[in-house]
């Protein structure tokens, strides 16, 4: 028996429990509201920005009137 093969066999101190379909449904659901929320966010804050823009660009305006 080679090295390799002995680092093979050997049991490691962490035991990962097998993934079972709810544990694979309860990570998909907590990435996709990780990510809606995550969105959510940038969709506000560049809505913000371009109102802020927008009335910055209103009061330039004025200016020339």
């Amino acid at each position: 028996m080679s090295t390799d093969e002995g680092l093979v066999r050997r049991k490691s101190f962490v035991q990962v429990p097998p993934l079972t379909e709810k544990v694979l449904v309860a990570a998909i659901l907590l990435l996709f509201l990780l990510l809606h929320g995550l969105a959510g966010t940038i969709l506000q804050s560049a809505g913000s920005g371009d109102r802020a823009t927008s009335a910055s660009d209103r009061e330039a305006l004025r200016l020339y009137d």
